[in-house]
């Protein structure tokens, strides 16, 4: 029923989920910087020149970093502002030839772009009543605030063996659909899906005849708490299973077929993988308590299987994650 479509959509997956490159952009707010030539205004008297102008400059609202550089050249001097605040980064350029006017100046572009209501009139030439030395404080980051652990969904194959369905071992095949949130430890941190199919054959040891049975069922999971250390996660989880079990009895007048409704309850244990940010590998091991007890006799032959009081399970499963 599935296993074609379970190894398509498993080799699909591994070559979907490429690696992916994760990047930072190194943080520089609350940072200030000043260079110029010797006989220009010295840090400390730029800082007074912005402070003056606006009380934004030493007590901010939110994080920033500016940069002042004073060149001389050919044509006189060149003075650069570079403000970033957030995402945004903007740069400015002046010519003067002389140094207190441009410092002048650039100390009215920083204040402009920290506060656009910062004040135009005019204040001191740097240097003049010596202003105490200055500087921004970078803004006190606000509080953090509870915020809710991210959704996320995953989907994919999942391969089983298990002994619930008769005396022999039976091989499963399942597609599950999950939602879960965050990725560390906390409680009620997923559930699942699932869409199976197990099948298994047996062969009465007297007669000879065979004997097929099908179990095609659907499995609700939800996952009490996540334990996570990196990658790596480990999550106890509930189910409930409902079905339909088909047993088919060979022989030579006519294949006779029954058909039995399907209810267990179970426990699985499920570490998981996340790799290449997008694909999570995952392996169960499970105990399953079958609701509906089944047995199975070809007629005038002792009893051939039915289905156990306690039943295991094994599985191994690979999804792709997303967003």
């Amino acid at each position: 029923m599935f296993s074609a479509w379970l190894w398509r959509s498993a080799l699909g997956l591994a070559i979907i989920a490429l690696p992916a490159e994760a990047g930072a952009t190194p943080n520089d707010l609350g940072v200030f910087g000043y260079h110029a030539p010797a006989e220009c205004p010295n840090q400390a008297e730029f800082s007074a020149q912005v402070a003056a102008r606006t009380s934004a400059w030493l007590s901010p609202s939110s994080p920033f970093s500016v940069a002042v550089a004073i060149e001389r050249d050919t044509q006189g001097l060149l003075g650069r502002v570079t403000f970033a605040r957030a995402e945004q980064r903007t740069v400015r350029d002046l010519r003067a030839d002389g140094c207190t006017e441009l410092v002048q100046a650039l100390a009215f572009i920083v204040a402009v772009l920290i506060d656009p209501q910062a004040g135009t009139t005019p204040v001191p030439p740097p240097g003049e009543g010596r202003p105490p030395p200055v500087y921004p404080w970078p803004a006190v980051a606000p509080a953090p605030r509870s915020v809710a652990p991210a959704i996320w969904f995953v989907a994919g194959p999942e391969f089983a063996i298990q002994t619930d369905l008769a005396r022999e071992v039976a091989i499963g095949e399942r597609l599950f659909f999950g939602i879960g949130r965050g990725d560390r430890s906390l409680l009620m941190s997923s559930a699942r899906l699932s869409l199976g199919r197990a099948a298994t054959h047996m062969v009465s040891p007297r007669s000879g005849d065979p004997a097929d049975f099908v179990l095609e069922t659907t499995r609700v999971e939800g996952c009490l708490l996540r334990l996570s250390e990196g990658s790596f996660a480990f999550e106890p989880c509930p189910f409930v299973e409902l079905g339909r079990l088909r047993a088919t009895g060979g022989h030579p007048s006519g294949n006779v077929t029954h058909h039995q409704f399907w209810g267990s309850l179970g426990l699985v244990f499920r570490p998981t993988w996340t790799f290449s940010q997008r694909l999570v590998l995952g392996a169960g091991l499970g105990v399953e308590l079958p609701l509906t007890p089944y047995r199975f006799a070809f007629t005038g032959e002792p009893e051939l299987t039915r289905t156990p009081a306690v039943a295991l399970e094994a599985s191994l499963c690979l999804g792709l994650r997303f967003p």
